[in-house]
């Protein structure tokens, strides 16, 4: 898992995979100070793979900052890979469904404890 120790949000990146589709399993601070890390991982993987599957499971802490490359990510998935955000904290959930472009993106079987697998 990638790790950003120096910084003040430490944020885990880790790029796994199930059922042959890439799952980006996301940890700790997912703030600010932390986006780049994770835009730059599912650029990577919007780029070569049709589906991408983002766990959100080992999130500690999000802001509306640290959600923006997700929610970028699946306004993007029109046109191009097939984003699914699972495994939402009940606290991120909330966060996102308040966003007006969020809701869409998210399924009610994607927050706290639904299987990787539909």
């Amino acid at each position: 898992m990638a790790d950003i120790s120096q910084d003040p949000s430490p944020l885990g990146v880790e790029i796994g995979w199930e059922d042959g589709v890439p799952v980006l399993r996301v940890s700790g601070e997912l703030d600010v100070a932390s986006v780049e890390l994770l835009e730059a991982a599912l650029t990577s993987l919007e780029r070569d793979e049709p589906v991408v599957v983002i766990d959100l499971r080992e999130v500690t802490f999000a802001d509306i900052a640290g959600l923006r490359p997700i929610l970028d990510a699946t306004s993007r998935a029109i046109s191009h890979a097939m984003i699914r955000v699972v495994n939402l904290p009940s606290s991120v959930a909330m966060l996102a469904r308040a966003l007006p472009d969020v809701e869409a993106a998210l399924r009610d079987d994607s927050v706290d404890d639904a299987p990787l697998s539909s």
